[in-house]
């Protein structure tokens, strides 16, 4: 149990601003709000009734309690708390378990597990927020889904698997306007760019990009792809340690522009990729460099040059090495990562100069955060109030809130799966959230699954 998730218990009956509820990966949660529908004495006697059976003799009964405490949420908070002191041993386990759940702002909708999602470690969401769309590495595979927002549930419409092409594809990514897709393939050594059929999220084929010594494309192991804001530009990393700059020509295809390598030490096993609102910088990390890049970028060209490179153990850096994913903050003024092997989440501050300044650092055991082991990807929320970073080790997710002014964020829960099937546990890794902020979806690598989970938003930025 954290300090901060205590504070909250004392602040939550000053300011009840809102309700949430979550149970772990396969465990399905009830309707929410149900609560609100029973007189306050009545839910109060069902709530001490379901935190007595969770206790009891059944595994039927206990599940179904703690899976109801989790539909009833910030209601139940307060005598969960009280149950943490209970001397039974399960009751305590469970009750502690739902209290960091309720303090995540997630509740668990459901899972869609197929074949096709064998290793699925990235996923992304169309602008319309209809439809999902799944890298699936080890599947060799780019699956689409419609997500059915009543049911909160997916739907498998599309798999394209190629033992070629897709082979080691590690990221799915759209343009800004849901016209065209690109994927990275690792192990296949090339760029695919689809063209998507907005109503029916269909892709085909348009062009696979190679090493080809004419142009010169040199393609070995890509790793993560993404367009620019205005879609004309396609950025693609490789491991070796380079960004290729595309063009997106009027036929549709992808013409190089540029290779950049940096200093030849920084981008080593380039990971991860995010790109100002505005277009103007260019974020890169490199795993094996634990190095956090941040590039100037030419509008007109696509062109990239150096501004400045953060390095893990300098300028008080602690939180970089094997630095996986990175983002922006709504408005581009903070930029936060990811480590794999630090087992962290940063937050920086983008100066007027370009370069970047050191905000937080939350170390997994180091500080408020817990329950964090190989971070993975990293996201904000489209109203820019919640951060959300994927623990593959740990099969858990790390839920913050985001101060929008000031850039901060506020630990609240790390949620971990405990009811997966897969052997050797799930592997959250890649993360999407709706357009409009109400959905989180979780590649689970290990599980062969993609699942949903209903956000309830903070009402305004920071606390």
């Amino acid at each position: 149990m954290t300090v901060n998730c205590l504070w909250r218990s004392l602040q939550r009956i000053r300011f009840r601003s809102w309700t949430i509820c979550l149970v772990p990966v396969l465990l399905l949660a009830g309707s929410a709000g149900s609560q609100e529908k029973q007189p306050a004495a009545e839910l109060q006697a069902r709530i001490d009734r379901l935190i007595q059976q969770l206790d009891d003799d059944s595994f039927e009964v206990r599940g179904k309690a703690e899976s109801e405490l989790a539909a009833i949420g910030d209601a139940a908070y307060a005598k969960l708390m009280a149950a943490l002191k209970d001397s039974t041993p399960e009751r305590k386990q469970r009750a502690e378990k739902l209290v960091q759940n309720i303090c995540a702002g997630l509740r668990f909708c459901s899972t869609i597990e197929r074949a096709d999602l064998n290793s699925a470690i990235s996923a992304a969401v169309s602008p319309d927020g209809t439809f999902l769309y799944v890298a699936a590495s080890t599947g060799q595979t780019a699956s689409v889904y419609r997500f059915d927002a009543a049911t909160k549930s997916l739907q498998h419409v599309q798999s394209i698997s190629d033992p070629q092409d897709m082979l080691g594809v590690s990221a799915l990514r759209l343009s800004p306007d849901g016209r065209l897709v690109v994927a990275a393939c690792g192990f296949g050594m090339c760029v695919v760019l689809f063209e998507r059929d907005p109503d029916k999220g269909t892709l085909t084929t348009l062009q696979v990009v190679r090493t080809d010594p004419a142009q010169p494309i040199v393609l070995q192991r890509q790793s993560d792809a993404m367009f620019s804001p205005d879609g004309r530009f396609v950025y693609s990393l490789d491991r070796r340690g380079a960004v290729l700059a595309f063009e997106v020509t009027p036929e549709r295809k992808l013409r190089i522009v540029q290779t950049y390598m940096g200093d030849g030490t920084s981008l080593l096993n380039a990971s991860g990729i995010a790109i100002h609102p505005k277009g103007t910088s260019v974020f890169v990390v490199g795993a094996d460099s634990s190095a956090l890049n941040v590039l100037r970028r030419d509008a007109k060209t696509g062109k990239l040059e150096p501004i400045q490179v953060l390095r893990d153990e300098q300028d008080g850096i602690r939180s970089l090495e094997r630095v996986y994913g990175v983002c922006t903050s709504l408005d581009g003024r903070f930029v936060y990562t990811c480590a794999n092997r630090d087992h962290a989440v940063s937050a920086f501050r983008l100066e007027d100069d370009g370069k970047l300044s050191l905000l937080q650092e939350f170390i997994n055991d180091k500080s408020e955060l817990k329950g964090f082991v190989r971070g993975n990807e990293i996201v904000v929320t489209p109203d820019g109030l919640s951060l959300f970073a994927s623990g593959s080790e740990s099969h858990s997710l790390a839920c913050f809130d985001v101060d929008r002014e000031s850039g901060k964020l506020s630990y609240r829960a790390t949620v971990k799966n405990e009811g997966t099937t897969a052997h050797v546990g799930d592997g959250a890794s890649g993360l999407a959230v709706s357009p409009d902020g109400k959905f989180v979806f979780v590649t689970r690598a290990g599980a062969n699954a993609v699942s949903v989970f209903e956000r309830s938003p903070p009402k305004s930025g920071g606390r």
